[in-house]
């Protein structure tokens, strides 16, 4: 199309017929890339009337030239009028205005998140005879922009609960580890405080399982994933859930008759499911539906966009209920841990800041969807497990109540301990030597490198040590003192997973002993005792090289 043979003016559209190659006069030819222009542009006099008003500008805010020329400023609500004076008064002294956030409104009352550009539009002497400004709808970048405030500050507080939750294993390891060994006591007085000790470790166990809440929405809790299809997780899980929600709710499920895989921590996902289930229950005091679905999706680029996920098959688990359902303000607030809607003594308000972070560290997402009086939805998303066998069950943990015992471990050696909080170092010192080992303690990874060069006594036979420490960290340590001794077996201590770990994932050298086992933070006395067993009775393995139960590389 030659340029201006299709155009229209600011009063209106208009036909230009003229015989091939003539020139189109300047000022219709800028009126017409005015008309054609993408982005909405508008022209003002000084007293905010319109006269100019594309074609751009009707189709996004619904006002026809017609009926926006001559007219005051239509876009502008009356409670913002003096802002719009403002603006239009700085622009008429002088002023530009780049990229300034405003919201106005359309013509069906809609309101409109925007970009606006504007500068003085000048007369032949200089002075400022009007207003040109441009538009530009910024609604999805503002939503854009939210998700990312939003995604920051649930990333800051995962943080924050995560280092809580590290330090605070630390001494519940201390507080349950003293207390188990203060049962053990023979003397009649030290027996008599038996049931002090045993209120102490309850109040432990259960600061234990807050920790471990915690841990799983700052994404750094243990997982032992496999595939696993979604059905069988509802299977297992109904006998639970029913339960707990009473005569007056009732459970509909509705599952895909060929579900796909999912590559998650079953017991994780079993509790995500009934928290949601929990929650679900607590919104419908009079009773209503709760309803479990399971369905196969496919995302496109910008579903998966707007979901944090990559594009391609995901299966979905989702919860919905019928009570009395959520406002926006809840809604944003929804996966916050320690927030919560619920009476004083109700609840902790961390059932689905748990869900969040346990999805998310499983590489999936969560979406809530919610109105006041119309129940809420949660759908939790995770990619489709690739075909291939599952991975291995993970043998039973080792009972927190299994005794102490002298026979536990067979001909002791001597065994590195290395671990950067004293109390737990002292504890796991102790237990050790009480079985009879040659224990050297470090509380860094350079003193404990130092320590098992200058060792010259009884065969270095176990290294138990922290993952994280200062100056050189528990991966990269086992491996030197591997060097140094060979055939030492390492047992890896942590207060979280995820991260840390990476280096025994990679494609590195394998850890000492083939397989790298992992004992949980907050543990007992028997629990490492167990774990040191099973350490000691590991065998190298071809391809072992990552804490047991751990995903493999990607």
């Amino acid at each position: 199309m030659e340029p201006g043979t299709e155009g229209a003016s600011a009063h209106g559209p208009e036909e230009h017929e003229r015989p091939r190659g003539q020139l189109v006069p300047e000022g219709e030819w800028l009126r017409a890339v005015l008309e054609q222009a993408p982005l909405p542009i508008v022209v003002l006099d000084p007293d905010g009337t319109v006269r100019l008003w594309n074609r751009a500008a009707g189709r996004l805010f619904g006002w026809s030239a017609a009926e926006a020329l001559g007219q005051p400023l239509p876009i502008v609500p009356p409670e913002q009028q003096s802002e719009f004076a403002r603006l239009r008064a700085r622009v008429l002294a002088g002023e530009t205005l780049l990229g300034a956030k405003v919201v106005r409104r359309r013509k069906d009352g809609s309101p409109l998140a925007l970009r606006l550009s504007a500068a003085p539009l000048r007369d032949a002497s200089g002075a400022a005879s009007g207003v040109v400004a441009v538009l530009e709808d910024a609604s999805e970048l503002e939503q854009l922009e939210q998700q990312l405030r939003h995604a920051q500050k649930m990333e800051a507080v995962g943080r924050l609960a995560g280092g809580v939750a590290h330090d605070f294993n630390n001494l519940l390891t201390a507080i349950l580890g003293y207390c188990e060994l203060a049962g053990t006591a023979r003397l009649p007085a030290e027996r008599e405080a038996g049931r002090p000790l045993g209120e102490i470790r309850r109040a432990a166990e259960r600061a234990a399982r807050l920790t471990g809440q915690l841990l799983a929405f700052s994404r750094r809790q243990y997982l032992e994933p496999r595939r696993i299809a979604l059905h069988e997780v509802v299977a297992h899980a109904r006998p639970m859930i029913e339960p707990l929600l009473g005569e007056r709710v009732e459970l509909r499920l509705e599952l895909a008759p060929e579900p796909g895989a999912v590559y998650a921590d079953p017991g994780q996902l079993e509790q995500a499911l009934i928290n949601l289930c929990v929650n679900a229950r607590d919104a419908m005091p009079q009773g209503g539906t709760l309803t479990i679905r399971t369905r196969e999706v496919v995302l496109d680029r910008p579903q998966a966009a707007a979901l944090g996920l990559l594009p391609g098959v995901h299966e979905v688990l989702e919860v919905s209920d019928t009570g009395v359902g959520m406002d926006a303000a809840t809604l944003a607030r929804a996966f916050e841990p320690f927030f919560t809607t619920k009476e004083v003594g109700k609840g902790t308000g961390l059932g689905l800041s748990m869900v969040y972070g346990f999805v998310r560290q499983s590489g999936g997402a969560v979406a809530v969807c919610s109105a006041p009086g119309q129940g809420a939805c949660f759908t939790i998303y995770l990619p489709r497990a690739s075909e291939g066998p599952e991975a291995a069950p993970e043998p039973a943990p080792a009972s927190r109540g299994a005794p102490l015992a002298a026979e536990t471990l067979a001909a002791p050696g001597a065994a590195l301990v290395v671990e950067d909080d004293a109390p737990v170092r002292e504890l796991m010192r102790a237990v050790l030597a009480a079985q009879g080992w040659q224990v050297l303690a470090a509380a860094d990874g350079v003193q404990a490198l130092e320590r098992a060069r200058a060792h010259t006594g009884a065969p270095l036979r176990l290294l138990v040590t922290d993952v994280v420490l200062p100056r050189l960290d528990g991966p990269e340590l086992a491996r030197q003192v591997a060097g140094l001794h060979p055939g030492v077996k390492a047992l890896f201590v942590s207060g979280y997973a995820g991260e840390p770990l990476a280096p025994l994932t990679g494609e590195q050298a394998p850890p000492p002993g083939g397989g790298a086992l992992l004992l949980r933070k907050p543990f007992t006395p028997a629990a490492l005792l167990a774990k040191v067993e099973e350490a000691l009775q590991s065998r190298p393995a071809p391809g072992e090289g990552r804490p047991a139960g751990t995903a493999p590389p990607a």
